[in-house]
């Protein structure tokens, strides 16, 4: 589903942090087939999972959030699948560098950047670069400069980041969820699964249909457009064979 996505899902910030809660509901969905606890970095704890026993009684399991490189098994964690597409398709804006960021750049990149209200050196488009591919075996190409290398390591630690932020927001979200299936006297641990299934697996097949509805739209705008023009062409043609004396 990720490439049938328009690209402005990468491109725009508020698509792409939407985007990044999705992949981060289907990765904890991937999670040994059960929702955890959704708690990471030591705060609120939510138990999601319940077991009843054979007296009828709830049993709450807690289990760690999915960790940020996850290892699934034969399943791939989504963080992985994220890092790779990021690096492709998309640019942090506007990223304010510390001290130490400073420190590691060239004085000639530093000239070239402008400072916040904060005093902080600001990169206005952060982009991950990629090596150049030699055409032959025998062709020498030039590597990276320090600072592409040190921004190649800042833009992973922006998708580090922004991951840990997502994770954050879709326990935030499947609480609600969770809360709203108590008032509702619904099994919690079914109502994780299926709060995450909306949340991730569901809301990119939105997506995928709405932006390829959108795609179908656009084409038969450019086609209706073509033959508007064609019809004018072919109107100012008959309009100037009428004025042309015959000959």
């Amino acid at each position: 589903m990720l490439d049938t996505l328009d690209a402005s899902r990468w491109d725009e910030v508020a698509k792409f942090r939407e985007l990044v809660v999705a992949l981060a509901a289907i990765d904890w969905s991937l999670c040994d087939g059960n929702s955890g606890s959704l708690e990471s970095d030591g705060d609120q704890k939510l138990t999601c999972n319940v077991r009843s026993d054979s007296d009828g009684r709830g049993q709450h399991g807690r289990h760690a959030a999915p960790p940020l490189d996850g290892a699934r098994g034969k399943t791939r964690s989504m963080y992985h699948v994220f890092r790779r597409r990021a690096t492709c398709d998309h640019a942090f804006v506007d990223v304010a560098l510390t001290a130490a960021d400073e420190r590691s750049m060239s004085e000639a990149l530093i000239q070239q950047l402008s400072r916040n209200d904060e005093g902080s050196l600001v990169l206005p488009t952060l982009r991950y670069t990629r090596p150049a591919r030699p055409r032959r075996a025998s062709v020498v190409v030039k590597p990276l400069s320090s600072d592409q290398l040190y921004q190649n390591a800042l833009f992973l630690r922006q998708c580090r980041a922004t991951w840990r932020e997502a994770q954050r927001e879709v326990r935030i979200r499947l609480g609600h969820i969770l809360s709203r299936a108590v008032d509702a006297d619904k099994d919690r641990k079914i109502s994780a699964a299926a709060g995450l299934r909306a949340l991730g697996a569901r809301q990119l097949a939105i997506w995928a249909e709405a932006d390829a509805e959108a795609m179908r739209q656009a084409a038969k705008d450019r086609e209706r457009a073509r033959e508007d023009r064609a019809r004018l062409t072919h109107a100012g043609f008959i309009k100037r064979q009428y004025r042309c004396p015959l000959t």
